[in-house]
């Protein structure tokens, strides 16, 4: 959802720097971002139509919803009614926003912090079904795990000479699937991944091997319409994390700038 953990889902992400405030797309964990136009194309469209009744961050709760569909996902109904925030620090991104290299117990701890239960952390990692990450956020794992000077032992070592052939030293950053069997659809393989040693990120390996957490690792690898039923859950719930309703926040006439 487009904020962070301080403010919600209230579409800060949206909003672009200043000469006096780096906002939360300068954070390092945003850097990968992308889609911000297809958000400001949504929000003309809307306005044209309906003047300074739509929030960006509904626009975004719907696109999220829409781009799980269209990789041949579950369909939901999403809540509306969210307003849209006015503030937008990159120093709150980086305190706030999970890392790649966080472990389950700080996932579990954030999750819960804001509500959401250790199945909603497990299936809301399984977005990762259909992302990319660079190898910068987990090189380590290949060449230096916890300056070891080796790999890290418990990925799946035919993935990590597939992954080091990849990621070349000294080489221009490129990206791979966090899912190496389906990338592009929508569905539970990313957690029959996992079980076979294959999580890209500290992250997902970390929700294999954590016994508080291997249940559902195990339950969705194994059910896909029990994935998709948590996923739903999960969305809906991380959805109403924070939010800004009535008087608060506004309506932004554009995605990027607060109104003046």
């Amino acid at each position: 959802m487009a904020g962070n953990w301080r403010s919600g889902c209230d579409a800060s992400i949206l909003i672009n720097s200043t000469k006096t405030n780096l906002a939360e797309k300068a954070a390092g964990s945003n850097f990968q971002l992308r889609g911000f136009d297809l958000i400001d194309a949504a929000k003309a469209a809307v306005e044209h139509a309906c003047p300074g009744i739509v929030s960006c961050a509904d626009i975004v709760a719907i696109a999220a919803r829409d781009a799980v569909v269209l990789a041949k996902g579950s369909r939901w109904e999403v809540p509306t009614g969210r307003r849209d925030g006015r503030i937008s620090l990159q120093s709150d991104a980086d305190k706030m926003l999970l890392q790649t290299s966080d472990s389950s117990e700080v996932g579990i701890a954030a999750f819960a912090a804001r509500g959401l239960s250790k199945q909603d952390f497990v299936a809301l990692l399984g977005s990762h079904t259909i992302g990319n990450a660079r190898c910068g956020f987990f090189e380590d794992r290949l060449y230096n795990f916890q300056n070891s000077g080796k790999p890290d032992p418990t990925m799946n070592p035919n993935l990590v000479k597939l992954l080091t052939n990849t990621c070349l030293k000294n080489f221009t950053d490129p990206t791979t699937p966090l899912d190496q069997g389906t990338p592009f659809i929508f569905d539970s393989n990313y957690y029959k991944e996992l079980l076979m040693r294959n999580g890209i990120l500290r992250i997902d390996e970390e929700i294999s091997t954590d016994p508080n957490l291997f249940g559902f690792v195990k339950k969705f690898a194994t059910s896909s319409l029990d994935f998709d039923a948590s996923f739903v859950a999960a969305m809906i719930n991380l959805g109403k994390v924070g939010i800004k309703t009535g008087s608060q926040g506004e309506i932004r006439l554009s995605c990027s700038v607060i109104n003046s």
